[in-house]
């Protein structure tokens, strides 16, 4: 049982790194890797460090990068970097400017990671580090708005960099381009869990499976799959009207306190 942990897909593989064990109370560091294909899980080669809330990377499709982390006791510095076909973890001499725990990163360009937010002496951090793994030189990118205790939850998508969240419900997107940052609107629903930031994308046409199987379905005579495809479609729908309607539950609270007391005395009269 971990939490806490990292993960990242590269070549048809999820790798699963370090966490927290909360049943037995310990920090890992061992890893597991879930093979898509065949649908199997395994062991890999162990992180040098044990630890939980580090963020993590794929490089270059050949390298795992991981940054900062806590291990118990302190927030880490450290990076570490796992090579897919070597199969082996080295612990690199250059260090994060500042320990981070919950930092997140990305890998927009081949050789060059961006490290962003997470936990550090002074609260959540609001900087924005780029590395060039080759050179192994540090530079500096605009700031985001705010600190943001991001947990490794970032999307990189058409040249854009999301952050949500990992403070309150505020959002905003770094252009890669142009480096800076640009506010986004906020989520409408907000709870006591906004400073755990939360992200995910994907695209469309690859999202539903079983849409492709519900064809193969088809043309094979096989109409089980069919009807199966059509209750979950049905579900779905239901679940994306109660979303909606929930939505505007919180904004109609949200008008009725923001107005003044007058106007919602005359609202309660009519």
């Amino acid at each position: 049982m971990r939490k806490e942990h990292a993960a990242v897909i590269a070549n048809h593989n999820v790798y699963v790194m370090g966490g927290y064990d909360g049943v037995q109370n310990v920090f890992l560091n061992c890893c597991e890797v879930y093979n898509v294909k065949k649908d199997e899980w395994r062991f890999f080669a162990s992180m040098n460090i044990s630890k939980c809330a580090f963020s993590a990377t794929v490089v270059n499709n050949r390298f795992i990068y991981t940054f900062g982390g806590y291990d118990g006791q302190n927030r880490l510095d450290a990076i570490e970097r796992y090579s897919i076909t070597e199969g082996d973890w080295l612990l690199l001499k250059i260090r994060l400017k500042l320990p981070l725990s919950n930092c997140a990163c990305f890998c927009p360009e081949p050789d060059k990671v961006t490290v962003f937010g997470g936990g550090f002496s002074s609260g959540f951090s609001p900087y924005v580090e780029q590395i060039d793994i080759k050179t192994g030189i540090w530079k500096t990118l605009p700031v985001m708005n705010e600190g943001r205790d991001l947990r490794n939850k970032v999307c990189f998508i058409d040249d854009y960099a999301y952050a949500v969240g990992g403070l309150n419900s505020k959002a905003e997107k770094f252009s890669y381009k142009e480096k800076k940052w640009i506010p986004i609107p906020e989520y409408p629903l907000s709870d006591n869990l906004d400073s755990w930031a939360s992200a995910l994308c994907y695209v469309p046409q690859e999202y539903s499976n079983l849409q492709v199987r519900n064809k193969a379905s088809l043309s094979s005579g096989i109409q089980e799959e069919s009807k199966e495809f059509e209750r979950l479609l049905e579900k779905e729908k239901m679940i994306d009207a109660e979303i909606k309607h929930e939505i505007e539950k919180y904004k109609l609270r949200q008008k009725r306190g923001n107005a003044p007391s007058g106007a919602l005395s005359a609202a309660a009269a009519a």
